[in-house]
């Protein structure tokens, strides 16, 4: 059975991470709230950190591999893409365990 027709692009794929990354902050950020009362406390500026860090390094990655690489810029896309859903799937997985786990 070919299941070629069910390939996902690693483009599509680390886009699909940002936006749910993003939606993942904002429950986080939701939840802090309605915990604590305060939108930004110690943990969420973490999560605000590293959620730009994340898509800074993806957005800097890419135009350094365009920019300075010996290799095609094409040739590193995949890469970039892959790395990116792992360190978004991380973050994303963080940002949903404090929205799901209850605080003591």
């Amino acid at each position: 059975m070919d299941l070629e027709f069910f390939s996902i692009s690693d483009d599509s794929l680390a886009l699909g991470m940002g936006v749910l990354m993003t939606l993942a902050l904002v429950a986080a950020l939701l939840v802090s709230k309605r915990r604590t009362g305060l939108l930004l406390t110690p943990v969420t500026f973490f999560f605000i950190f590293a959620y730009v860090h994340a898509l800074f390094g993806r957005y800097a990655a890419s135009v350094l591999a365009a920019k300075y690489t010996f290799v095609n810029a094409a040739a590193l896309d995949p890469f970039l893409d892959q790395s990116f859903m792992i360190i978004s799937t991380g973050i994303s997985c963080c940002f949903l365990a404090f929205v799901l786990i209850p605080c003591s």
